[in-house]
This record gives structure tokens, C-alpha cells and sequence, in this order.
């Protein structure tokens, strides 16, 4: 029997247009920025719309202390930078054997298109946050914007 995925672009799309900042030149202070619960995925979030970007978004993570993110798949690709904490992230591409990347704040990290991804916060005691700068929206207007969360095992 195939796993069955779930669709986290409806879950998102409501986040966003209940918590994102849009239309914004500059997002400052990322390390004590404003996030908020994603239940479906796990972790704090923050979303970022800039003004007159055509191709690229971003969104920052929290990943509580010990935690760690949902396993998880998007059709857009998406570069990292650690904001602060260390951890890990597993990824895979498909058919291939997982690779694990450690980081740490001021690491950078390249997720590619349709790679499962799961983020894990080795602090026991603070909080990760990491930023994505994704192309979501280029992506979205090409109508092919996916987000697909493997099923829990």
C-alpha cells in the first residue's frame, strides 16, 4: 500500500495570511523576531513577503528546545542560514540513503527541490531558528508549488 502524504499548502496559506509581514523592505532582528505555533508542522514560524519579489520569499523556523521539525518535502528549493542554535538536519532524496547535516549559528545549508528534510534542535536547553529564502512564489505562479509531510511512523 503507498504512504499517503499530507498537503501542508492549505494549512500554510492560512498561516501566512494570518501571520506574515508583507510588502516589507527589511525584516530585522531575527533572532528575537515574533514567531508563531504550526501545529501541522511541528515547530514556531515567522513568514516574510518583500515588496516587488517576483521569485523569492522567506519564511524563519523555531525548533524548540530537544525538538525537533516534521519530515517533509517541497517542490521549491531553499537556502538556510542558522539563525542561532545547533542541530541537525536528515535529508534524502528519493531512492538515495539519508545524509545528516550538522549546523550551528552562522552556517549555511542548500535544501534542494523534492529532498525529505527533517530539522532536529540538539539544545536541550534554547531554542534553533533558521531561515529559508525559498522561490515559493515563482514556484506558486508556475503552479507548481508542493509541500508534502511524510506520514508519522
Amino acid at each position: 500500500m503507498a504512504e499517503k502524504y499530507v498537503d501542508e499548502v492549505p494549512e500554510r496559506k492560512e498561516f501566512i495570511e494570518k501571520h506574515a509581514l508583507k510588502d516589507i523592505a527589511i525584516a530585522r532582528n531575527l533572532k528575537e523576531h515574533p514567531v508563531h505555533a504550526r501545529k501541522l508542522r511541528g515547530n514556531a514560524g515567522a513568514y516574510f513577503e518583500f515588496k516587488d519579489m517576483n521569485v523569492l520569499n522567506a519564511h524563519m523556523s523555531e525548533i524548540v528546545p530537544g525538538g525537533k521539525s516534521k519530515k517533509h518535502r517541497h517542490s521549491n528549493e531553499a537556502i538556510i542560514t542558522i539563525v542561532a542554535g545547533k542541530g541537525y538536519s536528515i535529508l534524502q532524496k528519493e531512492g538515495e540513503p539519508e545524509q545528516r547535516i550538522d549546523w550551528s549559528e552562522g552556517d549555511l545549508m542548500a535544501i534542494p527541490a523534492y529532498h525529505w528534510h527533517q530539522h532536529f534542535n540538539a539544545d536541550v536547553n534554547k531554542p534553533a531558528r533558521y531561515l529559508a529564502i525559498k522561490n515559493v512564489p515563482l514556484m506558486d505562479k508556475m503552479g507548481l508549488f508542493v509541500v508534502e509531510q511524510a506520514p508519522d511512523k
